[in-house]
């Protein structure tokens, strides 16, 4: 959470570069790459240690409102989705001060790994045994997903260089259950954060967005830990 609030700080420090034009009044297309180096609790999803790569295509439509303030309906589509899930090879037991590993005969993921012990209880006076999650390598998940719901406000329409916020909703399908066993193979997501747009030109540009992503199952599965992650994009655009 902290790491976060720094890089809103600082995106809020990137409006410089004064001109006297105006950028981005056009439609525009652009491609997109994101990345989330880890996920944890952030404001509802509670499966920890994820990691997300995606990769898309954007579409926005101008909405003035006003001399330095714009808006833009913005959609995208991302047909390469990853998701890289924990996975358990075995169970770490200490009992008396001693630690024993059992690993498991096949890794087992993937697993919500939030972090907890799996159990703790009093193995005799002034002794306590704990049993931890031993942890192997990640297990890639992949989806295709969609977000028709979105909305981009840019300040400063005259610089160069310009503060943005945006928030977008959509779906995603994965090639199965998501998160964890027993969820869904559908999840529905939302997206939301500051960035700074560089334009390189009237008609072309450079974003950075550092975005809060959640996603879920919104009920449909048995289970709903859902996911948080601080999501990093950049994007390419061309305005027509």
């Amino acid at each position: 959470m902290r790491i976060f609030v720094t890089h809103l700080v600082l995106l809020a420090v990137l409006a410089a570069s004064a001109s006297g034009q105006e950028f981005g009044e056009r439609q525009s297309l652009g491609v997109s790459g994101s990345f989330a180096p880890r996920t944890g609790h952030i404001l509802i999803g509670e499966a920890d240690q994820r990691r997300f790569i995606t990769a898309g295509v954007e579409y926005t439509h101008p909405l003035p409102l006003g001399k330095w303030i714009g808006a833009a309906y913005q959609g995208s589509v991302m047909p390469f989705f990853q998701e890289s899930d924990p996975t358990q090879t075995g169970t770490e037991v200490t009992l008396f001060g001693d630690t024993t590993v059992f690993p498991y005969p096949t890794p087992v993921g993937p697993v919500q790994a939030d972090g907890t012990p799996q159990g703790e209880f009093i193995a005799g006076p002034g002794s306590t045994s704990l049993i931890l999650a031993v942890y192997g390598s990640p297990e890639n998940t992949y989806a295709v997903a969609i977000t028709p719901l979105g909305v981009r406000i840019n300040g400063f329409r005259r610089r160069r260089m310009q503060p943005t916020f945006a928030a977008e909703g959509g779906i995603l399908y994965a090639s199965r259950d998501l998160i964890v066993d027993n969820t869904s193979k559908f999840n529905v997501l939302f997206s939301a954060g500051p960035g700074a747009e560089v334009f390189l030109s009237t008609r072309q540009s450079i974003r950075f967005d550092c975005l809060y992503r959640h996603v879920s199952t919104a009920g449909l599965g048995q289970t709903d830990p859902g996911v948080d992650s601080e999501v990093f994009r950049f994007t390419l655009s061309r305005y027509k």
